[in-house]
Formats: structure tokens, sequence, C-alpha cells
């Protein structure tokens, strides 16, 4: 049986569902329908994985070894053979048990302003109903109460998520340093055909290939009427979204896409309490990238 050699890591609401679709496109990579495995976090754990607001959330969540395998089981002649589950970048024990089983592997992250982050996956997470009700302000206030317990799945990871140099310490710590390629979301929005066929490279697939860019996925904002948007979101989950009869499926797609408009702005004293947080783990991550980084900063 087929077993991975390359992982898109994370962050979350960083662009990885857009790598995830580009990276699919090329014929030499085998990439599963949908992302999300998590096996490195959940082997041994029991469902069901459900969330609020989303029945279908961690359906294809994995737990064995050989469920694991058997996500890879279409590989035909692919050469690069990859999944992506954002929590591994900061699931607790993830990068040990990656290395455990595929101390070889290949590794992508791509990493965003940690405060324009965490902005992202709160109205992300206000998209689907029941999963967010607090205001931005008390989820933040509501985890930082939080801040000293480890991961769960499904729990909040705003400000936490951002903690980029201390996630990736342990994959910096095991795995050889050519093995992992780290990207910022500000070159990807730049220049997205160059960012790409870099990682072409780096999987050691053709990197002359040409991905439709065209469209860019899971894109974020505010639903307006929030009540409006969530209905449609019901309805498209009743839907196939493959086949013959896909048409409903992204006609709903692009309803819900005309409900969303750009969120308010972070209140000044709370994007001033998060780069505070964020500082040192923003200079830290400087010296390992060996890249300027001070518009994270303010």
């Amino acid at each position: 049986m087929a077993a991975p050699n390359f992982l898109l890591i994370g962050a979350a609401k960083s662009g990885t569902t857009s790598i995830y679709k580009y990276l699919q496109q090329h014929p030499q990579i085998f990439l599963p329908p949908k992302p999300e495995q998590r096996f490195f976090l959940m082997e041994g754990k029991h469902g069901p994985f459900t969330r609020p607001g989303n029945i279908n959330a961690g359906r294809q969540i994995v737990t064995n070894w050989p469920a694991y395998q058997a996500v890879f089981q279409g590989v035909t002649s692919e050469t690069a053979i990859g999944e992506g589950s954002n929590d591994y970048l900061w699931g607790p024990g993830a990068a040990g048990r990656i290395y455990e089983y595929l101390p070889t592997i290949k590794l992508i992250a791509i990493l965003r302003h940690p405060v324009e982050r965490a902005y992202s996956e709160y109205w992300m997470r206000r998209r689907d109903r029941g999963f967010e009700s607090l205001t931005f302000t008390k989820a933040i206030q509501a985890e930082m109460s939080e801040l000293e317990q480890p991961w769960q799945l499904w729990s909040r990871y705003y400000l936490r998520g951002g903690f980029y140099y201390r996630h990736l310490t342990p994959f910096l710590n095991l795995f050889e340093r050519d093995q992992l390629k780290i990207y910022l979301f500000d070159d990807l929005k730049q220049q997205p055909l160059a960012i790409i066929k870099d990682m072409y490279r780096f999987l050691g697939v053709e990197p002359d290939f040409q991905p439709n860019l065209a469209v860019w996925q899971n894109r974020g904002g505010q639903p307006q009427p929030e009540r409006l948007y969530w209905l449609l979101s019901e309805w498209q989950r009743r839907m196939p979204s493959t086949g013959s009869i896909r048409h409903p499926f992204m006609l709903m797609e692009r309803l819900k896409r005309r409900c969303l408009i750009n969120p308010p702005s972070i209140p000044p004293a709370l994007r001033e309490m998060m780069l505070a947080h964020y500082r040192v783990e923003t200079l830290n991550l400087q010296l390992v990238l060996q890249r300027d980084l001070s518009h994270w900063l303010s």
C-alpha cells in the first residue's frame, strides 16, 4: 500500500486550501479528494468527530495506519504522494508521530501575519452555524483563559495558532532542514505561480506544469445576512459536489459568496494586545526564515 512522501501541515487560513487544489492539478502529484485526514493527531482515538454547525466535518479523519494507507489507494503513476492537515502544525505530538512513521517525508508550511490569520479563522468559524457565537474580542478573551491547555479537536486556536516559532520547533528538531519548506502567505498572494513552481521543484515533479490559478479557494469574509448564509450552507451540504449534478452545488457556492462582505476592523486595543503576544515569536521566526518580518510587528 502507498504512503505519503509529503505533507501540507498548515497553517490554517494561510492559503492552504488553494495550495491543495493547485497541487492536485499536477499529473505527477496525488492528493486525496479532500484534505484533513489528521491521522498523525488522531491515531487511536474514537469518533464520531463531528463539530457544531457541520455534521460533515471530521468525516475524513482516520485513526489507524491501515485506514490511513487506504486513503492513498487511488495512486497510480504519481511520484509525489501527499495529504494536507492544518492541525499538524500545532497539534501536540504530531511532529513526533510523523517522524516515527515517515522520517524522510517532505513537509510544506505556509505562514500568514498571525493577527490576520486569527481574524480570518474567526470568521470562518462564524460562517459555520453554531461553531462560534462570540464576538472576536470575547472569543480571544475566552481563549486567553485556556492558553496553557493542550490542543483539542475543534477548540479555539485563534491566538495560539499564530505561535509559529514554537509550533515549528519540534519539526526543526526532528527533521533535516531541507525536508521542510516554509512559505509566506504574502508571497503566495503576490506571486502564486512562482511559489507553486517552487513547490513542484521541492516535490521533484515537472516544474513547468501550468496549474489553473484563476480561483482562490475558501475565500473569507463576514456573512451578511448571517442566517441566509447558514441556510445556503445547509442546503449545499445536502448536495453532491461532484458528478453530473454538480451544477446546483456550484450555484449555491456562488450565492454564498455574494453573502460575504469585508468584516469590520479589529479593535485597535485588541490588535495591540495580540501583537504583543506574538512579538518574541515573530523575532525568533525571522531568524529561522532569514526573512524580515517587521511588518508582522504592527
